[in-house]
């Protein structure tokens, strides 16, 4: 509270958020609510750079889109530091999206295309915008890379793993080919039920948060990520991927070669989502929720690999 207003100017109480490898803080204050974000200590400051400097490029290229936006320093500055133990922490505020989380709304036919209509928008948005540190070497949840930990297939239940392998496959022979041909593009890349936030009354999709996972890939794995989530343990695969797809592409058309291989991607994320999660089991057997949060994942797997990707 003490450093939040020394550097900001902003006198509020504290609320600590969950999240992965940060500090976050919910902050109330007279003058709103904000979000307070600690990175950790080994945190690249070139990457938070890259999610600053996205975050004000949909603000210019579309303001109304529910992104959040960075709120600087009293000397103007977007990311300062704070010391601790011995250790440099940069620190960002950023202001509050309110709303309901998608993972607590009962999904439908409108709140799917106003998520495809959403992210849609984004894609458009962040046409033309680049960054240095949106090259990624090495990271595991680009979808481009998804070859690079078939190599944990090994870690898969025993019961899963032909599966698995197969979707693999179907990768190697349907994508891979022709990825060179597709569009690029920086990446939100991590629209889960967790991350999008919604206004449960109208069905709507009115924020979209955590810009952690940002990277240059390919233009369709924002669709074919946002898809791989939204799908998970829904009646009808077609009859909800088609409101979600029809929205995104009314704001941001597919190109054919695109769209050939959407679903293959699809899969393809589920399958890496698998592999990992698999591989860090074995790190922290005592963890069950890694293995148990793959139930969803193998259940849409499995109605995936029975589809015609055409």
């Amino acid at each position: 509270q003490h450093l939040l207003k020394r550097d900001y100017g902003i006198d509020g109480k504290l609320k600590e958020l969950v999240s992965e490898r940060d500090q976050n803080f919910l902050v109330g204050s007279p003058a709103g609510k904000f979000v307070l974000k600690i990175a950790n200590a080994v945190e690249d400051e070139g990457f938070l750079a890259l999610q600053n400097a996205a975050m004000k490029h949909v603000a210019q290229a579309d303001p109304s889109l529910g992104l959040q936006r960075v709120v600087a320093t009293s000397s103007g500055a977007d990311i300062t530091a704070w010391e601790h133990g011995g250790s440099r922490h940069a620190v960002r505020l950023l202001t509050y999206l309110p709303g309901d989380l998608y993972s607590a709304a009962a999904s439908s036919p409108a709140l799917l295309e106003s998520l495809g209509s959403f992210m849609g928008r984004l894609s458009h948005a962040l046409r033309g915008f680049g960054h240095p540190a949106a090259f990624r070497p090495g990271f595991l949840w680009n979808l481009d890379e998804t070859m690079a930990v078939k190599p944990w297939l090994d870690d898969v239940v025993p019961a899963r793993r032909d599966l698995v392998a197969s979707i693999f496959a179907r990768y190697e022979a349907r994508v891979l080919p022709h990825l060179h041909m597709l569009r690029g593009a920086v990446l939100h890349q991590d629209a889960n039920d967790n991350n999008i936030v919604v206004d449960k009354a109208s069905a709507t999709v009115t924020g979209l948060i955590d810009l952690g996972d940002m990277t240059h890939g390919r233009q369709i794995n924002e669709l074919a990520v946002t898809l791989a989530y939204a799908l998970l343990d829904v009646e009808d695969v077609y009859k909800s991927a088609t409101p979600l797809i029809a929205a995104y592409a009314r704001q941001f058309p597919l190109e054919p070669g695109e769209a050939a291989i959407l679903f293959d991607l699809v899969a393809a994320r589920l399958a890496m989502s698998v592999c990992i999660s698999s591989h860090r089991a074995k790190d922290f057997p005592d963890n069950d929720y890694l293995l148990v949060s793959q139930a969803p994942a193998f259940r849409l797997l499995e109605r995936l690999d029975r589809t015609n990707p055409d």
